[in-house]
């Protein structure tokens, strides 16, 4: 968001003085002092910056329409006792939260097959229960050991893969 805001403010700015220069050579040439050559110089630096304009737009453009933008294809169930993927294609971050309780057990089947997909359990104190891209271990269990919000994170890019994150008893059992 931070950069967005820059590429934005960047981009009024260069808007401003291809203005200002325009502005400056109609209202110089009213008064009659203003000579060709500065008039070619004030015209210049204003056609410049409204193609430095430009670029910045085209950047952003480029940016928002990139390969790594956001996406999601296949299907995605957020339950309170489960949190289950199964991406046959996705790119950025999703996460779900489930409220557990002391003693309780979740079952997870994490596999990636194809591109890179990393999750992350949080306690609800922040600290990680669990990280992993899903390409060692893939069907584990964890125990939670204090009641609470725990946050599930899942960060992915050109993935596919299986996430199946669920309270054992829960569903499918």
């Amino acid at each position: 968001m931070e950069n967005k805001s820059i590429r934005e403010i960047i981009s009024v700015i260069f808007k401003a003085v291809t203005l200002a220069m325009g502005v400056a050579v109609v209202v110089l040439s009213c008064l009659g002092s203003l000579d060709v050559q500065t008039a070619v110089t004030l015209l210049g630096i204003g056609l410049a910056c409204a193609g430095a304009a430009m670029l910045v737009l085209a950047g952003v453009a480029v940016f928002l329409c990139g390969s790594n933008r956001e996406n999601f294809n296949g299907s995605r169930v957020k339950n309170p006792d489960a949190y289950l993927l199964d991406i046959e294609r996705m790119n950025g971050t999703d996460l779900h939260t489930l409220e557990l309780c002391e003693g309780d057990v979740l079952q997870i089947e994490f596999k990636t097959e194809k591109g890179d997909l990393y999750m992350e359990i949080k306690a609800p104190d922040g600290t990680s229960l669990y990280r992993g891209n899903g390409k060692e271990t893939t069907e584990f269990t964890v125990n939670i050991r204090e009641s609470g919000v725990y946050t599930i994170v899942v960060e992915a890019r050109h993935a596919k893969g299986t996430i199946h994150v669920q309270l054992a008893g829960g569903i499918n059992e």
